[in-house]
């Protein structure tokens, strides 16, 4: 009877998620990045990611990626043999209400867990992101968007502010100028698409039971990680006719650097050159 029970459960679930994806315009996407770094880290990383776009410009999103860290040894004083990987699992909503036919609000909620031990999650291991941003329609080519985020973008959770001016010259040619982040992008034959970027993007975890030194005869255990660096990319997109797409980006980053935090409140920073970013991934529409 409970086997029957759960087989009812499991196909309600299965059923419930199918409508879902058959009502709404939903993608599924998976990417892998190198970081190849001169001295310090060089990282690996796995993502693979859901997104739903649902009526009333509401749209849920949900994203899983497992960082590798492959330390140049040794890196000072510190036992980074304690820490091999991070993980980081996020959720997030997106809601945009229109307040005029030139204007709209568009909130974000984007709880988080990242962690080095998905086993031992603590408290802390738990951020929380949001933003609020105002979109004001300048011209028929033009948008103004500024706003305020929440977050760890600069390694603390604390708010800052976020802004992006867009400008489409033709179809084919548009740029985003803004805060984190501005870009170029160019498409050409339709199928085929170019993307310049300049942004200043970061990484911060939580981490658990890894050790980091001794000091008088007591064993100090790493708090958290923080990494951050200004990276430039160029991107190419092919796109497919229902708009799914496959990339692959070579890039570049300046200003690296990693800020460890113990538990006696010391912290260390290193800064290290980067050789070269290489990602490649792939989007697809599960429904168009």
């Amino acid at each position: 009877m409970k086997f029957s029970m759960r087989k009812y459960q499991l196909f309600i679930i299965m059923l419930s998620v199918c409508n879902i994806f058959s009502q709404n315009k939903s993608s599924i996407n998976y990417e892998r990045s190198y970081a190849i770094n001169e001295s310090v880290v060089s990282t690996t990383s796995d993502a693979v990611g859901l997104a739903i776009d649902f009526k009333n410009n509401l749209s849920f999103f949900t994203r899983y990626q497992n960082t590798s860290l492959d330390w140049f040894s040794p890196i000072t004083h510190s036992n980074t043999e304690t820490i091999t990987s991070l993980h980081a699992l996020e959720i997030g909503f997106k809601k945009k209400i229109a307040i005029s036919n030139r204007s709209s609000l568009s909130f974000l909620v984007n709880p988080q867990i990242r962690t080095n031990d998905l086993e031992v999650i603590q408290s802390r291991s738990f951020t929380y992101n949001a933003n609020v941003i105002f979109g004001q329609k300048l011209t028929e080519k033009s948008q103004l968007n500024i706003g305020l985020a929440y977050g760890n973008l600069f390694g603390t959770a604390r708010f800052y502010p976020v802004f992006d001016y867009n400008y489409n010259f033709n179809e084919q040619l548009k740029v985003n100028i803004g805060f984190p982040k501005t870009n170029l992008q160019w498409n050409w034959f339709t199928k085929n698409q170019l993307d310049f970027t300049i942004a200043y993007d970061t990484y911060y975890t939580t981490t658990t039971n890894a050790f980091s030194r001794m000091i008088n005869n007591t064993y100090l255990e790493y708090e958290s990680l923080f990494f951050s660096k200004t990276k430039a990319s160029l991107t190419y997109n092919y796109i497919f006719p229902n708009e799914s797409k496959v990339y692959l980006s070579l890039g570049k980053s300046w200003n690296n650097k990693l800020d460890i935090e113990e538990n006696n409140a010391q912290s260390s920073s290193y800064n290290f050159n980067n050789n070269l970013m290489l990602s490649m991934g792939i989007k697809f529409n599960l429904n168009k």
